[in-house]
């Protein structure tokens, strides 16, 4: 590849768009039932965190976060 075209992709790469996540999944049971998944979800970024039981309060988090723009994180700093 030239470098020209090495260039471009090098640029484009670098300018996409990205999240950080720390997502933990357990299960809870009590006596006598089956239990039930709980979780937590931590935005790296942000540091905003939240509790769920079910997949689509996940799913609303990471896309409200994802409508945010990302934040640096100190390994990133490092990195470049």
């Amino acid at each position: 590849m030239d470098a020209a075209r090495t260039a471009g992709v090098y640029h484009r790469v670098m300018e996409r768009s990205e999240h950080r996540f720390m997502v933990r999944i357990w299960l809870e049971t009590t006596a006598g039932s089956e239990g039930q998944w709980r979780g937590v979800v931590d935005h790296v970024g942000s540091g905003r965190r939240v509790y769920f039981s079910a997949m689509s309060d996940l799913m609303d988090f990471l896309r409200l976060r994802m409508a945010e723009s990302p934040q640096s994180h100190p390994a990133d700093e490092a990195a470049t």
